[in-house]
């Protein structure tokens, strides 16, 4: 009876706020804000991206977000942190905008879809990190309008129903 009443929701998400970093001198490493993360069995992570509108800076139709993707692990917090898996993901970026396309209305923010960015199917460490680098040229992350914050939403499993 006590298993029953005191057990864990199914499911839980948190919402975490990215830290933006900018490496300028291109330094290979881990850019890392502090926070704290509990070993889970499950969990699925999806983007929020916060995009303002700008007259000159429009999200075009039908574009791509090309996003590269580190995630590393530890059990400690001395520990350095171990590579688990490096990706270049690319995810159709799929926003709204609810007022007219105006100079007056520029700085508010577009309505975009969340983007599932990874799924972790057993999460066996303690600590994960996760460094999202947006690369920009002449070909890539071009017209995707004014990124203002990325926000990440974890979703745990935390037992069962």
């Amino acid at each position: 009876m006590v298993g029953a009443l005191l057990a864990p929701s199914p499911t839980s998400a948190i919402r975490y706020l990215a830290t933006k970093c900018i490496n300028r001198h291109r330094v290979h490493g881990w850019l890392m804000p502090w926070g704290s993360n509990r070993c889970q069995q499950f969990m699925l992570a999806v983007l929020q991206f916060d995009i303002a509108f700008k007259m000159i800076n429009q999200i075009e139709e039908d574009v791509i977000i090309t996003i590269d993707a580190v995630l590393a692990h530890r059990d400690d917090l001395k520990c350095e942190w171990t590579t688990a898996r490096h990706s270049v993901e690319q995810r159709p970026l799929r926003c709204t905008f609810s007022v007219p396309k105006t100079y007056e209305n520029e700085g508010r923010f577009y309505h975009c879809d969340p983007r599932p960015i990874m799924q972790l199917g057993s999460v066996a460490h303690k600590y994960f990190l996760i460094n999202l680098c947006l690369p920009v040229n002449d070909t890539v992350n071009v017209g995707i309008g004014e990124i203002k914050d990325i926000n990440l939403v974890g979703i745990h499993q935390n037992g069962s129903a």
